[in-house]
């Protein structure tokens, strides 16, 4: 088993895109997760479905019935193929709920939404498939520190080269292994790819490891490594890319507690990251005002939990400046800040972002353009906390910790014999 292990999977930003990626992206996840033990990295790396070349609009279907008839006809897992079908089902063709139709209605309804409102649907997309993604991983291992980086999926404001798919830049420390295919393996090499990290001050990777075979991308999905630098074509899947996201704003906002970040974190700072192309206000509560929280006395440190959320931050948006604060309340400079268009918040802080608006109207500032990520739920908590919290998993730590001192107690009291 491996203590830190990336895995790259192929993503489209455009929905009913390549819809069979996924069948292969999930298979591959569930045949890695029992072998990684403590950090797995997923890098999706955005592809051209432009393309002209017929390997790349082979399978371009429009639609899930059109996929469901198409992969039914050749041999698949079965098991990995219903969890494939329900995911899909659920982003393509299952109706939203009541409350996330009540929350677009209010949040598409506002004159003061515009850029949120035209690319609300995309925005949930591409919110949704990172949620169903990390929620794979995290009910097989709740413990497992799982991060999603899109690669190649923002277009650059700067007029610098773009980073090259071959080029292995998360994480920022060493790592075990990168899982591969048998396609890559004729082009990856890691003595290169380690001189190219530590140019980048990055730590160097250990090995490689071939991927379960069932699982591999059939060629005309993945005609040419991502490891291959060689360009054959200014066509190339991996080069020239055309369905880049271009972020909305320059300045954005938001805040937590982010202890023991989990999913829900992460979707969230994702999403704030991609928002904005050049500053972002991120606050961190800062512990003197959690004393009330569950397990309070178990919340890391400030400095810990700030150094992290940036870190985490700076893999999705390098060309952002991150302004990370101490929270000791909800506003911090929102309502005063010329910077900030927009906010991302959860659905029980609309109040608050709410009341800054209101603020903001006030004193004859721009009204902040809001963005509210959805729920990170998990069948493993009880159904009156759907939601996985920070303080769920403080819990758990905290159940570890008093059966481990069960057990000490226990050893010390058997007598010897």
């Amino acid at each position: 088993m491996y203590k830190s292990a990336l895995l790259r999977l192929l993503f489209n930003i455009e929905p009913k895109k390549d819809l069979s990626i996924h069948y292969y992206n999930i298979g591959k996840l569930y045949s890695i997760l029992p072998k990684v033990k403590d950090s797995l990295y997923i890098e999706f790396i955005n592809y051209n479905t432009n393309s002209t070349s017929s390997s790349c609009n082979s399978n371009n279907y429009s639609n899930l019935e059109l996929y469901n008839n198409k992969i039914d006809k050749k041999p698949c897992n079965q098991n990995i193929y219903e969890i494939f079908k329900s995911n899909i089902v659920d982003i393509f063709t299952k109706d939203l709920s009541a409350s996330e139709v009540e929350l677009k209605k209010i949040l598409t309804s506002d004159p003061n939404n515009k850029k949120v409102t035209e690319y609300y649907d995309s925005l949930k997309y591409f919110e949704k498939m990172l949620f169903i993604y990390y929620q794979i991983a995290f009910n097989y291992n709740p413990k497992l520190d799982c991060s999603i980086i899109p690669v190649n999926f923002l277009r650059s404001s700067t007029t610098n080269e773009p980073t090259h798919s071959s080029s292995i830049t998360t994480p920022n420390f060493p790592i075990d292994t990168v899982f591969i295919e048998n396609l890559d393996s004729d082009h990856i090499d890691l003595d290169d790819i380690n001189k190219d990290r530590q140019s980048r001050n990055l730590g160097s990777i250990d090995s490689v490891h071939l991927l379960d075979t069932e699982f591999q991308y059939p060629l005309e999905l993945y005609p040419k490594s991502y490891y291959n630098r060689s360009h054959t074509s200014s066509l190339d899947v991996f080069e020239n890319i055309s369905n880049q996201w271009t972020p909305l704003f320059k300045g954005d906002v938001l805040g937590g507690t982010f202890d023991r970040m989990h999913p829900g974190h992460k979707v969230m700072l994702t999403m704030g990251s991609v928002l904005t192309s050049q500053y972002m206000e991120c606050g961190v509560t800062d512990n003197s005002i959690l004393t009330k929280k569950k397990f309070s006395q178990l919340i890391e440190p400030l400095t810990y939990r700030s150094t992290k959320t940036k870190n985490f931050l700076q893999s999705i948006n390098p060309s952002v400046n991150y302004n990370m604060l101490q929270l000791f309340e909800p506003y911090a400079n929102t309502m005063t800040s010329e910077r900030l268009e927009c906010i991302i918040i959860s659905p029980e802080t609309l109040p608050t972002a709410n009341h800054i608006n209101k603020v903001r109207t006030e004193t004859k500032l721009k009204p902040l353009e809001v963005y509210s990520v959805s729920y990170f739920e998990s069948p493993l908590q009880n159904k009156e906390d759907f939601k996985v919290s920070s303080s769920y998993l403080r819990e758990l730590d905290h159940l570890k910790m008093v059966a481990a001192s069960n057990s000490t107690t226990t050893t010390d009291l058997t007598p010897n014999l």
